[in-house]
């Protein structure tokens, strides 16, 4: 099973989030620690719309911020640490109990995950297992067949596309996508660099 977790960034539990940290880390031992990250995780947010609407003079107009309730920040330096804190429970269930349990295999980036196993007759009740465990924590199993899908790799020509690797029976390659596109940009900057040495001539 190749699955996502909807909106995962977006709808990471504030409440959940802060209980996990305090098992982790001393609220009264830590305090600035334990501050920061209650701050880090509530940080008002600006709209995309709004910042590109008013980029230019971005520094001049104030621009319009939204309570955060839920969710912490992509791409800052500490949501990668806390999106695997807030993780951290349900990768050991999965691994611990439906692993020994099913016989399965489990590997985890961010909100993309994969489920491997041997007998698919299982895979279903896993499936439903998993989407009800996400379910207590706040997060929803997306229902994008595109997102979440099973897959029989046992059928000739399927794989499972995973973090820009590709994963079938022949073994794991780089995504063919991902060649194309590192030869494009490699081929873009050989022809930028011969037109400048063109210039200087």
């Amino acid at each position: 099973m190749d699955a996502d977790i909807e909106g995962f960034f977006d709808n990471i539990s504030h409440k959940i989030t802060m209980i996990k940290v305090g098992k982790a880390i001393s609220e009264e031992q830590n305090p600035i620690l334990y501050s920061y990250i209650r701050r880090f995780i509530s940080v008002d947010r600006v709209k995309w719309e709004d910042y590109k609407k008013n980029y230019k003079k971005f520094h001049n107009v104030k621009p319009k911020r939204t309570v955060r309730q839920k969710g912490i920040p992509q791409g800052g330096v500490l949501s990668g640490l806390i999106a695997n804190l807030f993780l951290h429970d349900f990768d050991k269930w999965v691994i611990n109990d439906l692993g020994k349990e099913l016989d399965l295999k489990y590997i985890r980036y961010a909100d993309d995950f994969v489920v491997l196993m041997r007998n698919s007759d299982s895979i279903e009740v896993v499936k439903q297992l998993i989407k009800e465990r996400l379910d207590g924590i706040e997060l929803t199993l997306h229902s994008n067949p595109k997102k979440t899908k099973i897959i029989d790799l046992a059928m000739k020509g399927s794989y499972v596309n995973f973090v820009g690797f590709s994963i079938s029976p022949k073994g794991i390659r780089i995504k063919h996508s991902n060649i194309v596109r590192f030869k494009n940009k490699l081929s873009e900057m050989v022809n930028k660099t011969s037109l400048s040495e063109g210039q200087k001539k």
